[in-house]
């Protein structure tokens, strides 16, 4: 995993896969942001109470729960917009995903041109360009 120190906006990437976790640190840290990762909610939340992040993508599925670590970031960090991924395709976990305050829910695999058109959206960006 490339590791980065970017004047970009700061992104923490939450994902117990390794790969996945790894691979979407580096094409985001490649574009220019600020990323930080975490294998679990827990290291998450540690994450959120020492630094603010400008976008928040956590996969629902992993120790302590991506819902969880959304109402971290809700009840911490209000602003910020939070990206949740899953590999299910539950509808009923999805919208409560969604009630919650998720910005998005994108089904695994993500793929590049998903995850820059969301990422764009959920920082203002009008064109979805990471």
């Amino acid at each position: 995993m490339i590791t980065t120190t970017h004047n970009g906006p700061a992104i923490l990437v939450v994902d117990d896969d390794y790969d996945q976790r790894g691979g979407m640190a580096d094409v985001l840290a490649l574009e220019g942001y600020s990323v930080d990762t975490a294998s679990d909610a827990y290291r998450a939340a540690e994450l959120l109470d020492h630094r603010r992040y400008d976008l928040v993508i956590s996969d629902i599925e992993l120790p302590g729960h991506g819902l969880s670590t959304l109402g971290h970031v809700r009840r911490n960090q209000p602003g910020t917009p939070v990206i949740l991924v899953s590999g299910l395709t539950d509808e009923t976990l999805r919208r409560r995903a969604r009630e919650s305050g998720a910005f998005a829910v994108l089904e695994k695999p993500v793929t590049g041109p998903a995850l820059r058109a969301v990422i764009g959206r959920a920082l203002g960006s009008s064109d979805g360009a990471l």
